[in-house]
């Protein structure tokens, strides 16, 4: 059983469900180090402070806030468990949306969300009553030294939070989109493109294409063959137009040879 990121419990009105927190995701990349190209060996960074002109090792790093131009406040771990906020050990409903409501962009990073010994019952309920209303949780937590806004939604047989950002954490858009001339005839040919390539979302579908391909041209470099040729580019029709008559009988085709 996985270590659990979070302890502490749900409050529903009056009701509390004891809750673990575990991670819902995992990165699955490939991952690299800095080597000096010269020899092959790995680069080493060191924590050096300027002042004292020394190495600083990993037992005298501090945080520090910089309270004034280059001033800084000590905090020690047990400063943040001081801090005297309800969302450090609760989850505190503030209330519940319509799924669908909360636009993507808010979303950071999922949990699973497990009861604990004792409050099986509550955590069912909320669980089943939430799905036959297809209402989403909102509410707040504190988890790694920051306060969250949170959605808690049914995922499968379990709850699942997601952390959000807050409002101010959004950026307001940083251009505009010029405003073009669509004709009827590309918009209907774009909606007839759109109606064929419409289907159910199986994630199963989709693979990491890149992945692949990285880790074969890793393989040929480590086996000494020749390498994997370069992707040829591909010349683009003229117009818009053009390129959606295009785009439409290629999935005409498509569509025909998968039925025969």
């Amino acid at each position: 059983m996985p270590k659990a990121v979070w302890k502490g419990s749900i409050s529903f009105g009056l009701v509390n469900i004891p809750v673990m927190l575990y991670t819902a995701t995992k990165e699955k990349q490939i991952s690299f180090k800095l080597v000096h190209s010269k020899c092959k060996t790995p680069i080493k960074y060191q924590r050096y402070c300027e002042k004292c002109k020394e190495t600083v090792g990993w037992d005298e790093i501090a945080r520090g806030y910089e309270h004034k131009k280059g001033q800084f406040v000590i905090l020690e771990k047990e400063d943040f468990e001081r801090i005297p906020i309800k969302t450090a050990k609760t989850i505190e409903i503030l209330g519940f949306v319509k799924q669908g409501e909360i636009d993507p962009i808010y979303f950071e990073s999922s949990y699973q969300v497990a009861p604990v010994a004792g409050g099986e019952e509550a955590y069912i309920l909320l669980r089943d009553v939430m799905g036959e209303m297809e209402r989403v949780a909102i509410g707040k937590i504190t988890i790694h030294e920051k306060e969250h806004l949170v959605a808690i939604r049914n995922y499968q047989d379990i709850l699942l939070l997601h952390t959000m950002r807050w409002p101010e954490e959004i950026k307001d858009i940083d251009f505009e989109v010029p405003k073009v001339k669509i004709s009827k005839e590309e918009f209907e040919i774009a909606a007839q493109l759109i109606e064929r390539k419409i289907k159910a979302f199986n994630p199963e579908e989709y693979k990491d294409e890149y992945r692949e391909a990285l880790l074969e041209l890793i393989k040929a470099k480590i086996e000494e063959r020749p390498l994997p040729p370069a992707k040829v580019e591909v010349k683009k029709a003229k117009d818009l137009m053009e390129l959606l008559k295009k785009s439409l009988e290629e999935e005409k085709e498509k569509k025909k040879k998968e039925k025969d």
